[in-house]
């Protein structure tokens, strides 16, 4: 039973939890850095892209800003002109009643 006693002995136990700890490790590792030289590319064409947009939406922010100063006006005009529209439509009905 020496043998046995020393096969199941608390330092060979631990040996081998720690051991299959690090094989573990070791895989979990490797399969990172498998999927890691796979994403790489794309995340590269991705980061591109992004720049490319961050670029041009500087122009479009002032393209923007010069566009809300023009239609702010109309807005305001298209809304007198509806409430307007909603009165004449408003007096026809009570005089057809």
């Amino acid at each position: 039973m020496t043998i046995l006693d020393s096969i199941l002995s608390t330092e060979v136990i631990a040996g081998i939890i720690i051991i299959s700890g690090f094989a573990m490790c070791i895989r979990s590792i490797l399969a990172f850095t498998n999927q890691a030289t796979e994403l790489r590319p794309k995340l590269t064409k991705i980061e591109s892209q992004l720049g490319n947009l961050c670029d041009s939406i500087e122009g479009r922010k002032v393209r923007v800003a010069d566009l809300s100063e023009v239609v702010f006006p109309l807005k305001d005009r298209e809304a007198r002109m509806r409430s307007d529209y909603d009165q004449m439509i408003k007096q026809e009905l009570d005089k057809e009643k």
